[in-house]
């Protein structure tokens, strides 16, 4: 259900019969929202690993998109070299879009908040009710992914568990994007590492009589016993030091995908609660008429 929000608002014109505005707040459009960008960008990648996987020199030599032309002749990679290249490319160009449109997505939870701690007040200015509307919002937007996160839990109390993933995450998303995965001093940790840490899942087949847990991660395992097979969320970690160019699996990039989702639906909840607290004569029905 969306909550609506009455608000009286003061306009700056002549005074009107019915001053209160009806502020509607959809959070499950907007966690909809966020994890069909995640779902499309699964999707582009998958076709893309696939086609990396199996283009060959002849495709390649059969190209005729970009015709003849070589900016630095004699210079152009061997087939390897640029398959490897292309895939680090790939790599840059996921974590670069999967951070970006989380941001936009804690965009809009900054834009909900403020705009329902002025419901939770009661009244407010038609000036008011602009900036929370047109002006803040822009504001919000130009926050870097960080102080995105920062500005969540310092100005409203929303937060989400997963919040530490994300920011090492970004991190990760930096050192690839701007330092082309050459990992540098402003990337690592007192120990000299870049240390990420994903939300990510794993099979395993847990045997009735025994209780013992066999990982499912590839093809062929035996098991030795009737076992029931569950899923787990689990936390994956992984650590570079200081010059190494970062190099990530597919299992890394899924577990990206992973954390953004558990990160997104445990924003919405906070959100939630915190239209909760703030503006507690909101509704969860149509308003008449």
């Amino acid at each position: 259900m969306m909550p609506f929000c009455p608000l009286s608002v003061s306009p700056q014109g002549p005074p009107v019969s019915d001053p209160t505005v009806q502020l509607h707040v959809n959070l499950p459009a907007l966690s909809a929202q966020h994890l069909r960008r995640l779902q499309r960008q699964l999707d582009v990648l998958r076709l893309l690993e696939a086609s990396l996987e199996h283009v060959t020199e002849a495709n390649v030599a059969e190209t005729r998109v970009f015709l003849s032309f070589s900016p630095a002749a004699g210079a152009e990679l061997p087939f390897q070299e640029a398959k490897t290249a292309a895939h680090r490319w790939l790599q840059s160009a996921f974590m670069r879009d999967a951070i970006e449109s989380t941001g936009i997505f804690l965009d809009d939870c900054l834009s909900i908040c403020n705009v329902a701690k002025l419901a939770g007040v009661g009244h407010a200015k038609g000036s008011e009710l602009n900036h929370a509307l047109h002006i803040q919002p822009q504001r919000y937007h130009k926050l870097h992914f960080p102080n995105k996160l920062a500005e969540l839990e310092r100005s409203f109390g929303v937060v989400s568990p997963w919040a530490a993933h994300a920011l090492s995450l970004n991190r990760l998303r930096t050192c690839i994007v701007h330092r082309l995965g050459i990992v540098g001093p402003q990337d690592v940790d007192p120990n000299n590492q870049l240390a990420v840490q994903w939300r990510t899942t794993r099979l395993i087949a847990k045997g009735k009589e025994s209780g013992s847990e066999t990982l499912l991660d590839r093809p062929g395992i035996l098991i030795t016993e009737e076992s029931v097979v569950q899923m787990q969320f689990v936390d994956h970690s992984r650590s570079f030091a200081l010059a190494e160019e970062v190099s990530l699996t597919a299992f890394d990039l899924y577990s990206t995908i992973i954390t953004l989702w558990s990160l997104g639906l445990t924003y919405v909840e906070s959100v939630q609660a915190y239209l909760s607290r703030t503006a507690p004569n909101a509704s969860n029905s149509e308003p008449a008429g």
